[in-house]
């Protein structure tokens, strides 16, 4: 976070961080009882990863934005974008510049029969939602690299726009 603003104090929106699922990472796995990116809708609050849904609701049904950094449980040759189609949420990937590739599909056709990843929840609330896959799970320099350059875009955007008295939209 350090790493985003010299003087957080001095930014004119909020900004949300969080781990979506800490416990997972402290296992060096990508989920503990089921994949969170299929728990979204599902009040499912027997799981781990359901219960994490729930909070996270909560927090995204705040958001303007919702922009997930995601890792996968295999290796990926480069890291791409991948979400339904949704004008804004493509060009707010596009100023991220963060990745060269776009895995898309309709915004009709949701990507798991299991339930909706936290990307598909917040843009059925109307709001811009971009994931940008990252490789697989870990930690890694690269990871972190192009996570944070494209913060520091979005911030920047945003934080100009709103100087400026402008609605923040690419």
């Amino acid at each position: 976070i350090d790493d985003l603003s010299e003087d957080a104090s001095q930014l004119h929106a909020r900004y949300f961080f969080f781990l979506g699922n800490p416990d997972a990472l402290r296992s060096g796995t990508r989920f503990v009882q089921r994949d969170l990116n299929r728990c979204f809708l599902l009040n499912d609050d027997t799981s781990v990863e359901g219960k994490r849904s729930l909070e996270l609701s909560k927090i995204l049904a705040q958001t303007d934005l919702f922009v997930d950094y995601h890792q996968t449980n295999q290796p990926a040759a480069f890291p791409f974008f991948t979400f339904a189609y949704h004008e804004e949420s493509y060009r707010w990937a596009a100023l991220m510049n963060a990745a060269e590739h776009f895995v898309t599909r309709d915004m009709k056709v949701a990507f798991s029969s299991e339930g909706l990843c936290g990307d598909e929840w917040v843009r059925s609330r109307g709001k811009p939602a971009v994931t940008l896959e990252l490789g697989k799970a870990g930690i890694s320099h690269e990871a972190y690299r192009i996570t944070l350059a494209s913060l520091q875009r979005i911030i920047g955007f945003v934080e100009t726009q709103l100087e400026q008295g402008k609605r923040p939209t690419p």
